[in-house]
């Protein structure tokens, strides 16, 4: 009733229920009470077709069914196994912890306010409303809180590791500044190329300092000049194209998700060892 009201004053357009396809008990008594008896519904259809081109005998079907129709018992889930019906039913009704809960979408609201105040009123009745945008927004906004809290947290653990297997923080930095530049620059070519970050960029972003933290190690440096420069390059661009060309076929997926992802770790894989060797030269040249 309270929905049928809303509806009528425009405050939403429509509304789904499990009572459209499973009507209750009281509604089905109703509507059988509701049906005239054999004789009055003969002396109505009678006075609604005089005058029309109707063959005698015509409605004669239609008779019988509504006198069929009010000794039928009522409708039950068990009725509607294996149709169609069933499966939108099954949509809209939830049986949890031995209760019954009913869902019913709401259509084109208008007026979220009113709705919202009228749901107030039956709140003691067990009635909640939920927005599911709403929540949705709140739910991904907490991951991403958590996701960055929790990167954060992750960079400065690696950033300690280093300096405790360094022992030198010229060292760390030869590490770390190759790869926050390739992060810094591959979230400017993300966003100048019109992508809007997501929570799956930032996974890729950690999944690129994962691989790009074995570049520069190995380009530091004291660890390039203790082994053979041209091996260790010549394995380095072969496993960089390797990620490159696996995570770049990934970019071109039309799922978003995946295409996030592939995207980003491709981009972010290349920059780091490019940003790797020209730290590198730099490091020498300065040396």
């Amino acid at each position: 009733v309270v929905l049928s009201g809303l509806q009528s004053s425009g405050a939403l357009a429509g509304y789904d229920s499990p009572a459209r396809y499973l009507p209750s008990v009281a509604a089905h008594d109703a509507r059988q009470r509701a049906s005239p008896d054999a004789k009055k519904l003969r002396r109505d259809l009678a006075g609604a077709a005089e005058g029309l081109p109707f063959r005698a005998g015509t409605f004669a079907p239609f008779i019988a069914e509504t006198q069929s129709a009010k000794k039928q018992p009522a409708l039950v889930r068990a009725d509607l196994h294996g149709t169609a019906l069933a499966l939108k039913l099954e949509a809209l009704l939830a049986h949890r912890r031995g209760q019954w809960f009913a869902m019913l979408p709401l259509r084109g609201v208008t007026d979220a306010a009113a709705l919202e105040q009228e749901i107030v009123r039956f709140g003691s009745q067990g009635v909640v409303l939920l927005d599911l945008k709403r929540e949705s927004d709140a739910l991904y906004h907490g991951y991403r809180a958590r996701v960055l809290k929790f990167a954060l947290l992750g960079a400065a653990a690696i950033a300690l590791l280093l300096a405790v297997a360094l022992r030198s923080l010229r060292r760390v930095w030869e590490v770390l500044a190759p790869l926050a530049a390739a992060l810094i620059v591959t979230v400017a070519i993300l966003v100048a190329g019109g992508d809007r970050l997501n929570i799956f960029h930032a996974v890729a972003l950690l999944l690129v300092v994962g691989v790009g933290s074995n570049y520069t190690l190995f380009f530091e440096r004291r660890n390039m000049a203790n082994g053979s420069p041209e091996r260790t390059v010549t394995s380095l661009l072969l496993c960089n194209l390797s990620t490159v060309i696996g995570f770049g076929v990934i970019g071109f997926a039309s799922t978003p998700v995946l295409s996030a992802i592939g995207s980003t770790v491709a981009i972010g894989a290349f920059l780091s060892l490019v940003f790797a060797a020209i730290f590198n030269a730099a490091t020498k040249n300065a040396a």
